[in-house]
């Protein structure tokens, strides 16, 4: 019996790859056109509609999209469970009228590998209430807006976000923001020219980092280049460099148990480091230097610690 569960489980598996669907969306002139399989689902002049009528022909696979085009104002493509989009460094333009250029409504195992955001959508990717979502070398320039947002906002909060290598520059919002999240994992992050901060997770537990990358992110204000808030939980994030941002790193409002290993906090307007009410949050090494409100405070809350070079 368990010989043939187990021949069972693999025929399916089999039988999911074998009927994976492969897609293209190509432009000629003002016209684009979407084929799954080979075959042609949409030809017209519409960017979304094109990538949308190959997501609605296929229940598994990947997208490929081999031409940039401009987003309309709605709340953007709206992949299906399992499905694949490759954007292969094009382009996806927003304007101020662009809810999101990719929305992402209780969904699961979705990946998006090599989108460029541009424009000034109001959100880039928008997640909310979903799991198993991975992003992949996405980039975006832009002159305002979120790029990247994953929420509870649809009912309950998202699970398991694996995020690759993303850069965020010009947003008027932060670079990469979370909010209830269990399972939030980087490999790097990094936000320039924003006008928030370049990583902010909020009530977020179970998250590891490899590296946070902030230049210019709030200069003036009271965001930092890394920011945990909002009963914020445990994770461990290995280095954050911050370079002429409001604040280096900032833990506040009963966050707690996080670990910073490693950091460089420079030229900031506000204090290198701040642990405000907060738990248990360590920086464990690195050099803080030429910071406005100095190198580093801790007030409230109760086993924090700071061991850094301060110049």
């Amino acid at each position: 019996m368990k010989k043939l569960t187990s021949l069972t489980v693999c025929s399916l598996m089999l039988s999911l790859q074998l009927n994976a669907a492969t897609a293209y969306v190509t432009r000629s002139g003002s016209t684009y056109t979407g084929k799954v399989d080979g075959s042609v689902v949409y030809s017209g002049p519409s960017y979304n509609a094109a990538i949308q009528a190959c997501i609605d022909n296929m229940s598994s696979g990947t997208i490929y999209i081999r031409n940039s085009g401009t987003c309309e104002p709605t709340y953007g493509i709206a992949p299906k469970d399992g499905l694949t989009l490759d954007y292969g460094g094009t382009q996806a333009t927003g304007t101020s009228s662009t809810i999101s250029v990719i929305q992402l409504d209780r969904k699961s195992n979705v990946t998006i590998r090599n989108l460029r955001i541009a424009g000034n959508p109001r959100y880039g990717i928008w997640s909310r209430s979903s799991s198993g979502i991975t992003l992949s070398g996405c980039s975006a320039q832009v002159t305002g807006g979120l790029p990247f947002r994953f929420d509870d906002s649809k009912s309950g909060g998202s699970r398991n976000i694996n995020v690759n290598s993303i850069t965020s520059n010009g947003q008027t919002a932060h670079g990469l923001e979370t909010y209830t999240v269990d399972g939030f994992y980087w490999s790097t992050v990094s936000a320039n020219d924003s006008a928030g901060c370049g990583l902010l997770l909020n009530n977020t537990i179970n998250w590891s980092g490899g590296s946070v990358y902030a230049y210019n992110c709030n200069y003036g204000g009271g965001y930092a280049g890394f920011r945990v808030a909002n009963s914020n939980g445990r994770g461990t994030v290995n280095y954050v460099d911050a370079n002429r941002c409001g604040r280096g790193i900032f833990s506040l409002t009963q966050s707690r148990d996080a670990t910073i290993n490693n950091c460089y906090i420079r030229n900031c307007s506000g204090i290198g480091i701040w642990l405000q009410d907060s738990y248990n949050t360590r920086v464990l090494a690195g050099t803080v230097e030429n910071n406005g409100g100095g190198c580093y405070s801790i007030t409230g809350g109760s086993g924090n610690s700071v061991n850094v070079s301060c110049r």
